[in-house]
């Protein structure tokens, strides 16, 4: 997510372009574009470490921190939060990200089957 962030920070207009809506479209056919988006959605699964009995679980999961993230840079974009460089931001957005993955694993691990 740092280097998510560090990118983010550095070409802010191509980041928005990234999600915008006709890439999002792209997301929901089976073309090349769709299977590096599914791939990177993979990659975050793997890497947040989410192991659930339900792909629908991981799914969601997976969304609530790019959510996060997302939400913590455009933020820091639009001057809603702010910090002394953007190193510090992306510093804050690496610490919220760590408690995030540290209560979902917590959270997971105490949900009833």
């Amino acid at each position: 997510m740092s280097a998510y962030a560090h990118y983010a920070f550095e070409h802010f207009t191509l980041y928005k372009v990234m999600y915008s809506l006709p890439l999002m479209r792209e997301y929901k056919k089976h073309s090349p574009v769709s299977m590096q988006l599914q791939e990177l959605f993979s990659l975050a699964a793997n890497f947040a470490q989410f192991e659930s009995r339900s792909p629908t679980e991981v799914r969601d999961r997976v969304n609530r921190l790019w959510a996060q993230v997302h939400g913590m840079i455009e933020f820091f974009q639009c001057g809603a939060f702010s910090a002394k460089s953007k190193e510090h931001a992306i510093t804050y957005i690496d610490a919220a990200t760590v408690s995030f993955l540290k209560l979902e694993t917590y959270v997971s691990k105490d949900s009833p089957d």
